[in-house]
């Protein structure tokens, strides 16, 4: 039996016949949040060079397909990031179970993240790269209207991902000309600024990162915050395994003093424009763009920053999708979420208005809540390496959305003459908010709990 089929082959097969059956949406979510399950279970008992017990039954797991010269490789030590992946899709399934989203989210997100495991493993590397884009023509179909036309922000982020398939090709290209024993340094320059370009596209790094508030905003904001986990972490994973694949190139150049650098920019541009925004959407997108900034500034610290990475990531899952699910019943509501339509909502909707101030608050990093003891632990490693105007980064960047917070807030609860009519929260946004909730709370007040889950993960990317 070969990985490929266990952890590729059979989610795309489940996702077309998912995708087959869309009028019975709540039992094909239950089957892909079950299947996703079982592909992260299958991950940690199985590993994928290893053998698979069923009965009397012994099968064993060869790590290796190929294909006209291509191959796909899964080993030992990707289990954490098939594991990582199929979780996390799981829980955006299981969450889309009491938000509006259409019939086809199951399908296409447990083909889009079968596709992105493709696309981190596939040698050679550059056709991981024109795997990314088929997973944003995916993502482009998700997010998009059924009879209507995309939106802006659904455009740029098509456009920009195109071009930054491009500019990864072409960097893939200019380095395999580039021999070792003989560096041509023009080549490898050229090769460099490629590179930098197609991840800066990909991952929506300054100033290509427009797209992210305006989808936030224009759209779907469950199937939004989906895409943004799922796609930039991936896209992260992606560039990783892209760096490992050239590690020679760092023998020229230091990555850690860009990575800071890059860091602080979107710390800086995601912080400080998060406390002037009037759309509760767009709130949630400049945070999402600290939280790429978060990423860069822990892979500069290498081993200790890979660890609070994995623990910052499982951070954002839990608290994302706490924010977009309340969002979601929000605006199913009131079809806007701009702060003149949503002033005093709370005294109608108090239960997602507790799931924003808990979500945004423990990304914002606010003392007790889930994020307040990784960006201490970033920031205090960050000054062991006399990063210390970095770090002045990192406090700005969370004053910023304690700032955007406490408008949001107080916008929620404002005291309004006449307030819209609204349906009461289901049962099960309530459970869920009540599980989220608590996830973040243990993971602020007992974070060495968190930290021995994800020390694993760390190692994949030594």
């Amino acid at each position: 039996m070969n990985a490929v089929l266990i952890w590729i082959v059979f989610p795309l097969a489940i996702a077309v016949i998912l995708f087959l059956f869309q009028r019975w949406k709540q039992t094909i979510t239950l089957i892909g949040t079950g299947v996703a399950l079982l592909l992260a279970g299958l991950a940690w008992l199985y590993p994928p060079d290893g053998a698979m017990r069923l009965g009397p039954w012994i099968f064993e797991i060869t790590d290796r397909f190929s294909v006209h010269g291509r191959q796909i490789i899964l080993t030992h030590g990707d289990r954490p990031i098939l594991i990582l992946l199929y979780l996390m899709a799981a829980f955006w399934f299981l969450g889309s179970l009491a938000a509006k989203v259409p019939a086809h989210f199951v399908p296409f997100g447990m083909a889009a993240t079968a596709i992105m495991v493709i696309s981190i493993f596939v040698e050679p590397f550059y056709y991981g790269a024109l795997l990314f884009e088929v997973v944003a023509l995916l993502f482009t179909v998700l997010l998009s209207v059924p009879g209507k036309l995309p939106t802006k922000g659904i455009l740029r982020f098509m456009a920009f991902q195109t071009l930054g398939m491009v500019f990864i090709l072409l960097a893939s290209w200019l380095l395999n000309q580039t021999h070792v024993e003989t560096i041509n340094q023009t080549l490898l320059k050229q090769a460099l600024i490629a590179m930098g370009l197609g991840f800066a596209f990909l991952l929506g790094i300054f100033p290509f990162v427009t797209w992210i508030p305006m989808i936030s905003s224009q759209n779907n904001s469950y199937l939004a915050a989906f895409m943004f986990n799922i796609f930039l972490n991936g896209a992260i994973l992606f560039g990783l395994s892209f760096l490992e694949q050239y590690a020679w190139v760092q023998e020229y150049i230091d990555f850690s003093v860009y990575f800071q650098i890059v860091g602080a920019i979107m710390l800086g541009v995601g912080g400080l424009l998060t406390a002037f925004q009037r759309n509760l959407g767009r709130v949630m997108g400049y945070v999402v763009i600290v939280g790429i900034g978060h990423a860069f500034l822990a892979f500069s610290l290498g081993r200790t920053g890979t660890q609070t990475y994995f623990a910052l990531l499982i951070v954002q899952i839990c608290a994302l999708g706490v924010w977009s699910l309340s969002l979601n019943i929000i605006y199913s509501q009131l079809h806007s979420l701009d702060y003149s339509s949503v002033a005093g909502i709370a005294y109608r909707l108090p239960f997602p208005v507790i799931g924003i101030f808990l979500a945004n608050f423990s990304l914002a990093g606010l003392p007790l809540l889930a994020g307040f003891t990784l960006y201490w632990a970033l920031g205090s490693q960050l000054i062991f390496q006399s990063s210390l105007r970095i770090t002045i980064w990192l406090l700005v960047a969370s004053i910023g959305m304690l700032g955007g917070g406490l408008r949001s807030i107080s916008v929620l609860i404002a005291r309004e003459e006449e307030l819209p009519e609204v349906e009461e929260s289901t049962n099960l946004f309530k459970v869920l908010l009540v599980f989220g909730g608590t996830f973040l709370v243990i993971f602020g007040m007992m974070p060495h709990y968190l930290l021995r889950f994800v020390e694993n993960l760390s190692l994949v990317f030594q």
